[in-house]
């Protein structure tokens, strides 16, 4: 399903977008705070997003610019193993940080969820050295649980139920 907001169209990935992710997929911040996903191809690329459109309750979606076009991100719905409600996760390449283009694709994507989803929390996961991405999931109206180490590295855990995230992300004053 295609979402929008008044600067961004987000669609879901698609083999078409293996160019794109194979160049985010290599900036320096997704290996530094993401992980290093060894996509050295484009036939890399494209195998990494077939194994992504395999996961059943996984969403993502490709955020690029209304005005031009142009691929500048990617945000996550994933349902963890060791986490109890879905992850919301996000990543855009450094040009476009800064923009509010962030804020704006990951609140469209969890208002969407929360009001279609029987969910009654979402969560999100970063490293405590991530503070861009620890401001947006408090901006979306997620608060800090605790540290966990799911995977043999720490992690910030965020988590916030539906009625507060929904305000948080649907507030005039909340708007980009």
């Amino acid at each position: 399903m295609n979402l929008s907001t008044p600067r961004l169209e987000l669609t879901p990935l698609s083999g078409g977008d293996r160019s794109f992710i194979f160049t985010l997929l290599n900036t320096r911040g997704w290996i530094e705070n993401i992980g290093d996903r060894n996509i050295k191809s484009l036939a890399d690329a494209a195998a990494y997003i077939q194994k992504m459109q395999q996961m059943p309750q996984a969403r993502f979606y490709v955020v690029s610019t209304q005005e031009d076009s142009l691929l500048i991100g990617l945000i996550t719905l994933i349902k963890r193993d060791y986490l109890a409600f879905h992850d919301i996760g996000f990543a855009f390449l450094e040009q476009y940080h800064a923009r509010g283009y962030g804020y704006e694709a990951t609140a469209k994507v969890v208002e969407n969820f929360l009001k279609e989803a029987d969910s009654e929390k979402i969560m999100g996961i970063t490293l405590d050295s991530n503070h861009s991405s620890t401001r947006l999931l408090e901006r979306l109206g997620l608060c800090l649980q605790e540290k966990i180490n799911p995977e043999g590295t720490e992690l910030l855990l965020y988590s916030g139920g539906r009625k507060e995230v929904l305000a948080a992300v649907t507030a005039p004053s909340s708007k980009y």
